[in-house]
C-alpha cells in the first residue's frame, strides 16, 4: 500500500527531513515532488515555506521519484537519471524555454548548466535556490548506492562568476586585515563558498582563517597571523582546513 504525506518548512532540506522521518524512511526510500519552492520575502512578509509531497511503497520493492524509475541502475544511467529528475522539477516548478546543457568530466560527476532568459528564480539569494536543486538532483543520483555520483547545476556561469566574486572577496579582507592588524568575520555561508574562502586564504601569506558557529550561521574568520605569536607560550589550539572541514590540531599559539 503506497503512503503519501505532504510537508512544510523554510527550507527543501527540512521539509524532506520531516517527511521521512514521518514515513519512517531514508531519503533514499521515498519519492520526492516539490510542490513549492521556499521563498524568503521581505522582513517576513511574503515568505513562503518549502512544500513538499513524499510517498513510499508498503512493500519498498521499487523506488520511483517523480516518476524516474531507478529500480535498475546497470540499465539506467546515474546522469540519465539525474538529468531526467532536474528537467522533471524545472516544469514541475513553472519553468519553461530552459537548455540543459550536459558536460560529463569524468565518470562520477556531471555539469548541468542551465541556459535561457529570467532564470534569475533558479539562482535565489547566494546561490540559496540553485544549490537546493543541486541537492536534490544528487540525491536522486544516487538513490542506489555504489561509487558517488557528482551532480553540479549552473545557470549561466553563475558558479564560476561567484567563486571568482568569493576569492576577490578573500583578497579584499585580506589585505584589509594585513592593514588592520585586526580580525574580520564574514557573513554565513555554505559549506561550498567557506571552502572557497579558506583555500584563497591559505595562499596568502599572513593571514588565517577559521569557521566558527554552527549552520546556517556557520561563518568564516579572517585573522592576522601575527595574533598567534605570543611571548607567554600558552597552549590553545590551532585550526586548520583540511578534507573540507575544520580540524583542530594542537599548537603552542593564542587564537
Amino acid at each position: 500500500m503506497k503512503k503519501e504525506i505532504i510537508k512544510t518548512a523554510k527550507t527543501l532540506e527540512d521539509a524532506i527531513k520531516l517527511a521521512c522521518e514521518e514515513l519512517n524512511v531514508s531519503r533514499e526510500e521515498a519519492s520526492i515532488e516539490i510542490l513549492t519552492m521556499p521563498k524568503k520575502g521581505f522582513l517576513g512578509i511574503g515568505q513562503v515555506e518549502a512544500k513538499i509531497k513524499a510517498s513510499v511503497d508498503g512493500n519498498l520493492e521499487k523506488i520511483e521519484l517523480n516518476n524516474i524509475n531507478t529500480e535498475d541502475v546497470d540499465i539506467v544511467n546515474k546522469m540519465e537519471i539525474a538529468k531526467n529528475y532536474l528537467c522533471t522539477l524545472l516544469k514541475n516548478i513553472g519553468v519553461e524555454n530552459v537548455n540543459v546543457d550536459v558536460k560529463e568530466e569524468r565518470d562520477d560527476k556531471v555539469i548541468f548548466t542551465l541556459k535561457g532568459e529570467n532564470l534569475g528564480l533558479l539562482i535565489g539569494k547566494r546561490g540559496e535556490t540553485l544549490n537546493a536543486i543541486q541537492y536534490l538532483c544528487s540525491i536522486v543520483a544516487n538513490m542506489s548506492g555504489g561509487t558517488y555520483y557528482n551532480v553540479i547545476v549552473d545557470v549561466g556561469n553563475y558558479r564560476e562568476s561567484r567563486e571568482q566574486a568569493l576569492k576577490d572577496l578573500a583578497n579584499k579582507i585580506a589585505k584589509t586585515v594585513l592593514k588592520n592588524g585586526k580580525k574580520i568575520s564574514l557573513e554565513p555561508m555554505n559549506n561550498y563558498e567557506r571552502k572557497i574562502i579558506h583555500e584563497a586564504i591559505q595562499n596568502i601569506n599572513g593571514v588565517k582563517s577559521i569557521s566558527k558557529g554552527n549552520d546556517p550561521f556557520r561563518h568564516i574568520v579572517i585573522f592576522p597571523e601575527s595574533t598567534f605569536l605570543k611571548k607567554d607560550n600558552i597552549q590553545a589550539q590551532k585550526f586548520e582546513y583540511k578534507n573540507n572541514k575544520c580540524e583542530k590540531s594542537k599548537y603552542n599559539k593564542v587564537v
